[in-house]
């Protein structure tokens, strides 16, 4: 089979796989699906492609929620994220189920296939790509490119206003944004991290939403967007239940906030393959 190109333009929809993991297993799972079932049209192996991620995405979430939730807890060690909790689960879809070696491990921390938050810790995010890598190409001898392109970051989408049209962005660039552009992601894993607000809840997620602009009040993360920007947002009226002299306006306003990205997020999040988006 001739190497594929993954469409640049559904980078999105695989997160947390960065944009070179994701052609690299593109390209994996064509040749398997050749194989077993023989060629399939492009537009077919894409929606099959991205079907399958969703499913593993979902599964290896669930998995993996409940250790990401105990890393700042005093739990024992076996109820965290660790490395030998990566690697227990890796060897589940590796060749005759052998576990993977330390010092392979120890190069893919190198080369960063894997990243960690700390000595032993495994970034989540960086965790979960490295398990849809190996689930997708469950029992195959080789599961990873052979270098990276430097920081594996997954792309989210965003759109800086209502008009504007949707792009991609790195997940690390999000504090170059104007503080009212709006992100979404289908990767639910993104609640992982700070500011993003889990849509779907954790037994069926869709995926994460957030504005931009956040900051620090009392300790608590609110959302810090000019309620101009939010009312350009507003098609639904949400924020017409703003009563500014209440008494509690700032806490009126973020839990508005909130039920407005609920709305933004039902026509975002759903995802259906168009082919005339190739």
């Amino acid at each position: 089979m001739r190497p594929q190109l993954f469409p640049p333009v559904h980078y999105p929809e695989v997160a947390p796989l960065s944009p070179l993991f994701g052609a690299y297993a593109f390209n994996r799972f064509g040749v398997l699906i050749e194989q077993e079932e023989g060629a399939l049209p492009f537009h077919e192996l894409t929606r099959r492609f991205i079907e399958e991620i969703q499913s593993l995405r979902g599964m290896i979430f669930r998995y993996l929620d409940p250790f990401v939730l105990s890393r700042q807890r005093p739990v024992p060690h076996s109820q965290k994220l660790t490395r030998n909790l990566l690697l227990q689960e890796l060897a589940v879809y590796s060749p005759d189920m052998r576990p993977v070696p330390h010092q392979t491990y120890s190069v893919w921390l190198k080369r960063g296939f894997i990243r960690h938050e700390e000595f032993g810790t495994p970034e989540p995010d960086s965790a979960a790509a490295l398990l849809i890598l190996r689930s997708l190409l469950a029992h195959q001898k080789r599961f990873l490119p052979e270098r990276t392109d430097g920081e594996q970051q997954w792309l989210c989408y965003v759109q800086t206003a209502p008009d504007a049209p949707i792009a991609h962005l790195p997940i690390g660039a999000i504090g170059s944004l104007p503080p009212g552009a709006l992100c979404w992601t289908p990767w639910p894993g993104a609640v992982w991290r700070e500011g993003w607000k889990l849509i779907g809840g954790d037994n069926a997620p869709l995926g994460c939403i957030r504005f931009a602009g956040t900051k620090r009040e009392r300790g608590a993360l609110w959302w810090s967007v000019p309620f101009a920007e939010l009312k350009n947002w507003d098609r639904f009226g949400v924020l017409r239940l703003y009563h500014e002299h209440t008494g509690y306006p700032a806490t009126q306003l973020q839990d508005l906030t909130n039920v407005l990205l609920n709305q933004l997020a039902l026509s975002r999040l759903f995802w259906r393959y168009d082919e005339a988006e190739q």
